[in-house]
């Protein structure tokens, strides 16, 4: 006579090990479904954030100083300059315009009218562009408000020199204020 497990026997544990991985499945299931639905609803309130903020460049003007005297061809060479722009925020959200050299960071590319690179990628207060006014320590600009800001180029980034750049020069001007939001706009010298 053979030992063994009964048919009944085995029917139950067919029954209990199949219960046992569909509950399995299900927690897993809904464990994924959560992590999922979290990191959606953090994506949401961080691209909610982006899409609310926005900032316009209503004026810009380049300021050519030289302290000696008018441009030329001897004296060229010792130009330099601001950029002056208004700001406004139309968004809902305020913007960081922060001239400090950490985070927050508010920083520029400008670029010649062949889109070459006159001026890298470098932080506002750093080593080729200063805030003069309208970019403190700490400054925000919130929703619906304007402000005046004012830039001083260095000789690294400077466009004054008229051998170089001759009066009437296209440039484009490329701003971002910590990665929440960024601008452009183009001016002529």
């Amino acid at each position: 006579m053979k030992k063994g497990v009964t048919p009944v026997i085995s029917t139950i544990l067919l029954v209990m090990m199949t219960v046992a991985a569909a509950g399995a499945a299900f927690y897993w299931i809904l464990s994924v479904q959560g992590g999922l639905t979290g990191g959606s609803e953090q994506h949401a309130e961080s691209l909610n954030e982006h899409v609310n903020s926005q900032l316009l460049i209503d004026e810009i003007q380049y300021d050519v100083r030289n302290p000696y005297g008018p441009a030329t061809s001897t004296n060229s060479e010792n130009l330099s300059g601001n950029i002056t722009m208004v700001l406004s925020n139309v968004g809902a959200q305020p913007i960081p315009i922060d001239s400090s050299t950490t985070s927050p960071l508010m920083s520029i590319i400008l670029k010649n009218k062949d889109q070459v690179l006159v001026c890298s990628p470098s932080d506002v207060n750093g080593s080729n562009v200063d805030c003069i006014s309208g970019c403190g320590d700490g400054a925000t600009l919130d929703a619906g408000e304007r402000t005046t800001v004012k830039l001083s180029l260095n000789e690294t980034c400077d466009i004054g020199n008229i051998t170089t750049y001759p009066n009437g020069t296209l440039f484009y001007l490329n701003m971002d204020f910590s990665g929440q939001v960024g601008t452009q706009a183009s001016f002529r010298k």
